[in-house]
């Protein structure tokens, strides 16, 4: 069995598994970045409509909430999630940036996330949320144990794209600190010196 690692909506989970159910015994944990408990939602009232920019909801269930709520319920494999609570820990610094700078001049990973980070400057609300689980999968040790809760996925109405405790929930590990940040950005920096020798 694999390990799963979702940095988007559920929807690419949610359409294979649908199409080819057999495949889910493959499927041995999915790690996944999404949802909220007790952060504040992602939603910007300034990008989308106020009717809809419930402060409950974080973008990749929001996106595709029906996606999510099929994965919870029709399968059974483990999932550990990553919920705005962890995720907006991984801040960038500008002792990071500083660090990841002084590398750009030697290594050409380096450079190309100096600038991509570069380009984040006049969104403040920006975290490393991919990285954070990226790291995980390498990493646990630098995360708190995850906690179980039952969780479900909101699918109608102004709250679509919440995800809520309940009873009748699914059980998911939820990770909700990084416990050993200054690690963290130890080895976000080192896989960043990493070089690859051209074809």
């Amino acid at each position: 069995p694999v390990t799963v690692l979702i940095t988007s909506p559920l929807t690419p989970v949610s359409d294979l598994l649908r199409e080819h159910p057999e495949l889910a015994k493959g499927i041995g944990r999915l790690i996944w970045v999404g949802g909220k408990i007790q952060a504040k939602g992602n939603l910007d009232k300034n990008t989308i409509p106020a009717e809809v920019a419930n402060p409950e909801a974080e973008w990749n269930v929001f996106w595709d909430p029906q996606g999510a709520d099929w994965v919870f319920r029709n399968t059974s494999f483990p999932i550990v999630l990553f919920p705005l609570d962890v995720t907006d820990q991984a801040r960038l610094t500008k002792a990071f940036e500083q660090k990841l700078g002084t590398q750009a001049s030697t290594f050409r990973y380096s450079k190309l996330v100096s600038q991509g980070y570069a380009l984040t400057h006049s969104e403040p609300f920006y975290e490393m949320w991919n990285t954070v689980i990226t790291a995980y999968w390498a990493h646990p040790e630098f995360f708190e144990q995850p906690k179980v809760m039952k969780l479900k996925v909101v699918t109608t109405g102004y709250s679509q794209g919440a995800i809520r405790q309940s009873l009748d929930g699914r059980p998911v590990d939820v990770v909700f600190n990084i416990t050993q940040r200054e690690r963290f950005y130890d080895y976000v920096l080192e896989q960043f010196r990493r070089s690859f020798r051209k074809r």
